[in-house]
């Protein structure tokens, strides 16, 4: 009766064991998948992120946190808002879309009623992507237009 109980004892021992083993070699995988992007080089405000400037390191903590891009392909093709130094984490809030018209540039503005069709010469108030409202500043009659962003820069005016 005492052999069955410490043969029991040892099996359930070696059962520990072999769980413990188990939970410390996926907590080694999951600790190798905690490989981030970063930029190989420094980059500055407005530059956009292409795919030779982006490599991989290992995350240092335990996890990676969430506001940590982990996928590379979300910052490629995006634009730094500020100034990015080589090897750091790479953060959402770091980038934005590229816009399609900047504050300060003129874009043509159309204003379109049925047949009608008036185009003009505009200066872009703010910085907006496709889709986007924006204002616009008639350079002629000094009035403020409020339209939305087109393809090419374009600004329709309703």
């Amino acid at each position: 009766m005492q052999t069955m109980d410490i043969v029991k004892g040892t099996m359930m021992a070696a059962s520990i064991s072999l769980l413990l083993l188990a939970a410390k070699m996926a907590n080694a995988e999951e600790l190798m998948d905690n490989e981030i992007p970063t930029l190989k080089q420094t980059i500055t405000r407005g530059e956009v992120v292409t795919y030779e400037m982006i490599t991989t390191q290992e995350y240092a903590g335990a996890s990676v946190p969430a506001f940590i891009v982990k996928d590379p392909g979300n910052v490629i093709g995006m634009e730094a808002v500020r100034n990015i130094r080589a090897g750091m984490p790479l953060y959402r809030s770091q980038f934005r879309e590229v816009p399609a018209v900047r504050k300060g540039e003129m874009a043509t503005v159309i204003f379109q009623k049925g047949k009608i069709r008036l185009t003009t010469d505009g200066l872009v108030m703010a910085d907006a992507s496709i889709g986007d409202f924006v204002k616009v500043l008639n350079q002629e009659s000094k009035q403020m237009l409020h339209g939305v962003v087109q393809k090419n820069g374009l600004v329709l005016v309703n």
